[in-house]
């Protein structure tokens, strides 16, 4: 019985000395390296719309993949534009994100410049641009004729 339990301490001796041994695993930081516009629910960076239609574009922060997206970034400023207001009406919206109305028929270009923070701090300020084509509304009748025919 002395032998078995010399060497069941051995064995767990050895055990604890190779749990000791081993690396801890690092924790994996997620650094924003990409930027992206969301238009409406589509992850896409391009939208069409038609006259009268509206669609809420969002900065979504990517990893260096460039598309990944990183959960743990947050925009802390943002900065929108667009190429041609004639075509997208534009209203920035307190929460970061910016709403484009289209108003008439053709492509205007959405621009972005965003400040994104990292989980462990990290700032940086990167841009992103989409396209946003607009067709005209289809025809609709507007009024109907009704023809009689005089009997013979």
């Amino acid at each position: 019985m002395d032998c078995i339990a010399i060497v069941v301490s051995i064995v767990l001796l050895l055990a604890i000395h190779s749990e000791i041994r081993r690396p801890c695993p690092q924790s994996r930081t997620h650094h924003t390296r990409a930027l992206r516009i969301a238009l409406g629910e589509s992850p896409m960076n391009s939208a069409v719309l038609i006259v009268g239609q509206s669609t809420i574009a969002k900065a979504v922060p990517l990893e260096s993949d460039g598309t990944t997206e990183n959960i743990n970034a947050v925009v802390t400023s943002a900065s929108w534009s667009v190429s041609d207001p004639a075509i997208l009406e534009q209203t920035v919206n307190s929460d970061l994100t910016a709403t484009y109305k289209a108003l008439a028929a053709g492509t205007a270009s959405v621009s972005l410049s965003a400040v994104v923070t990292d989980a462990d701090g990290t700032i940086t300020t990167l841009s992103a641009s989409a396209t946003v084509s607009v067709s005209a509304p289809p025809a609709r009748t507007a009024s109907i004729g009704i023809e009689f025919s005089t009997p013979a």
